[in-house]
């Protein structure tokens, strides 16, 4: 298939699925919130939630939703998300009944998953200027959250807690309920620094920032900051809304082609990397690469649609590499 009529498809075909996965029943108290997997369609995300508020701004842009029908599933998903969304300090409930939208079982209110949403939050307002509805709930969404509460000093490094539970029996939970891990290594939570350094003083901010670890490996002879979970999405998801490309970080890191050598150490079947940051399988391709040369060939024979989507998910870090196995190699402009 051709490469451009791939990315069309693979764009089109994800719109779809957030249309047919998403709460749209004006009258349910779920409205607007998106599952978290097809095999359980009762459940929702909250980070999924935030992914679908993107998506309607992108269905708009391509014509597949008027404007005023993606304003509309906007402000009722915002009116969900600050009425009846359950959170603590304004950090949501990771999973949610699709249909009532009560905190599922047990579930931990998370820090990322709430800064996923936020993202979408905040996409949607900005596009979305002209509805003041819109804009006053986004407001209100990103005030809430307290990213202070979230904050603790351990060997004079600043960190963020990754989640709570209140549940001594709660998910998650080992001792005694309460906060859950922390963000001390680079992952996809970097999002959440450039979402709470409004809210915090300049000097902590800066801290927070500085406090997670940067674990380095080699790949093709280029240094690479590399998430110890070694998986995909841990480097795209901050990419999917933040346009780094241009920009480095106060230590001169470039973040955009941190993912962009990630994306190639992890998805290319020639790649050897040193042993550090191998941490990849044929079973989960795209959530952890193959680890052999020949194992995208064999999984694409048998699985060829998860092998295109991580391929087109991965593709404007590395255009110069085909986007699935069976296309040839070529240059994008």
């Amino acid at each position: 298939m051709n490469p451009s009529l791939l990315l069309e498809s693979e764009l089109h075909g994800s719109i779809t699925f957030f249309l047919e996965y998403t709460n749209l029943d004006p009258q349910s108290p779920g409205f607007g919130l998106t599952v978290d997997s097809t095999k359980k369609p009762n459940v929702a995300s909250i980070a999924a939630t935030g992914f679908a508020l993107t998506a309607w701004v992108i269905a708009t842009e391509r014509g597949w939703l008027s404007r005023e029908q993606a304003r509309q599933i906007t402000r009722l998903t915002l009116d969900t998300l600050h009425k009846r969304v359950p959170h603590i300090h304004g950090f949501f409930a990771h999973f949610l009944d699709i249909y009532t939208a009560n905190r599922f079982h047990k579930c931990e209110f998370s820090t990322i998953d709430t800064a996923l949403c936020l993202n979408g939050v905040i996409t949607a307002a900005n596009y979305f200027q002209e509805d003041s509805e819109i804009s006053e709930l986004a407001a209100c969404l990103l005030e809430r959250v307290d990213w202070e509460w979230l904050v603790f000093e351990r060997e004079d490094q600043a960190l963020f807690h990754m989640s709570y539970n209140p549940d001594p029996d709660g998910d998650y939970v080992q001792n005694k309920p309460g906060f859950i891990g922390c963000w001390d290594m680079a992952a996809e939570q970097k999002m959440m620094y450039l979402q709470a350094a409004p809210h915090l003083a300049t000097n902590l901010a800066r801290r927070l920032y500085a406090g997670f670890r940067r674990e380095r490996g080699e790949f093709a002879g280029q240094s690479v900051i590399f998430s110890p979970e070694g998986s995909l999405f841990t480097y795209l998801f901050s990419e999917a809304w933040l346009d780094v490309a241009r920009f480095l970080d106060p230590d001169g890191i470039n973040w955009f082609e941190n993912t962009r050598c990630a994306a190639r150490l992890l998805t290319e079947p020639s790649a050897s990397p040193t042993p550090s940051v191998t941490k990849r399988t044929a079973r989960t391709l795209g959530v952890l690469a193959p680890a052999i040369a020949h194992t995208v060939t064999t999984f694409s024979a048998r699985h060829p649609v998860e092998v295109n989507r991580i391929m087109t998910a991965r593709s404007p870090f590395t255009p110069q590499l085909p986007v699935c196995p069976s296309c040839p190699m070529r240059a994008w402009p």
